[in-house]
């Protein structure tokens, strides 16, 4: 969880006193404040099972304080393209990239992450959320002041917990609506492939990634698409798999998730066990055979060497 706060007023005690609760009561021996200067608050938080550096999601220098909450999967190529050691955290790798590339460098990153970048020397901020907006990130104005989350519900209840809920957020399950849209009016989500400036308390919005833009290669033939497919899908999933960690996979039946987990499961070889979650009952009282997709499941799950994990829902739940 990643929060901020940047002021182009003098802090509020309020705001001070909540920024303290809410690290003391998730702060551990993982967990420490990430950023604090005389126009900037900001800290990122994360759960005690986690076993990340946090040198890896913060850096600070004379100029500058960086937060970092995502990953990427192209930090040994930037980091060529850069010129700098291979040893550098990604923290450090976004400080050696802003430098040279400015908010641009974001252009250069195959990840999913929110990115925090204040100069000090130009009282600047600069908020960048990932391309497909994998992570979330939301943003609100207060007494001139920016404030910034990827808790977007405790945002919206901290900064306005006496107004109503927006309706129109909550008809987002039923209908299209904004998606920038969140819990209170107020309160925006920062779209996918887009970053915040705010500056001498004016904020710009800014768009980096336009896949509108992407051109449609209509003289490829048939056998080289389904070449190029699938590399790509080997690709995502290989600089997904992290083999230090005990992987699973979503298991419907599905095209989608039976041919990502059975790939997935590849990379995880050396597992002795590999999960595939789904959401169907593994006792259900069935009418219908033919629209049973634990049928589906299992027989992908044999095929792939995955162990099917199913729910104990009945009609009942």
């Amino acid at each position: 969880m990643i929060w901020g706060v940047s002021y182009s007023n003098e802090k509020n005690n309020k705001d001070v006193e909540y920024i303290n609760r809410i690290v003391k009561l998730f702060l551990d021996k993982n967990n420490e404040p990430l950023a604090s200067e005389s126009d900037f608050y900001g800290f990122y938080l994360q759960g005690a099972s986690q076993k990340l550096i946090s040198h890896n999601c913060f850096h600070s220098c004379v100029d500058y304080q960086i937060i970092l909450s995502g990953i990427f999967y192209n930090s040994t190529d930037v980091s060529k393209e850069l010129g700098v050691s291979l040893d550098l955290s990604l923290s450090e790798l976004i400080y050696e990239s802003f430098i040279k590339w400015g908010p641009e460098f974001v252009n250069k990153l195959n990840g999913d992450f929110i990115i925090c970048i204040y100069s000090q020397k130009d009282n600047a901020l600069f908020v960048f959320r990932d391309h497909l907006g994998i992570h979330p990130l939301a943003y609100s104005i207060k007494d001139d002041n920016l404030y910034f989350s990827s808790d977007i519900i405790n945002l919206c209840r901290f900064l306005y917990p006496d107004e109503e809920i927006n309706p129109d957020w909550l008809l987002d399950p039923i209908k299209f609506v904004d998606q920038s849209l969140t819990a209170n009016k107020k309160v925006k989500k920062l779209n996918p492939g887009h970053y915040i400036i705010f500056s001498k308390g004016k904020l710009s919005i800014n768009k980096y990634w336009f896949p509108e833009k992407i051109k449609e290669l209509k003289t490829i033939n048939y056998k080289k698409a389904i070449e190029d497919l699938i590399f790509l899908i080997n690709d995502a999933i290989i600089i997904r798999s992290d083999k230090n960690k005990v992987a699973g996979a979503h298991l419907s039946g599905g095209l989608d998730s039976s041919l990502v987990a059975m790939l997935v499961r590849k990379c995880y070889s050396h597992q002795k066990v590999f999960w595939g979650f789904s959401y169907s009952p593994d006792k259900k009282e069935n009418d219908n055979p033919k629209r049973d997709e634990r049928m589906l499941v299992n027989a992908v799950a044999n095929k792939g060497d995955i162990k099917p994990a199913f729910t104990n829902l009945n009609k009942h739940d």
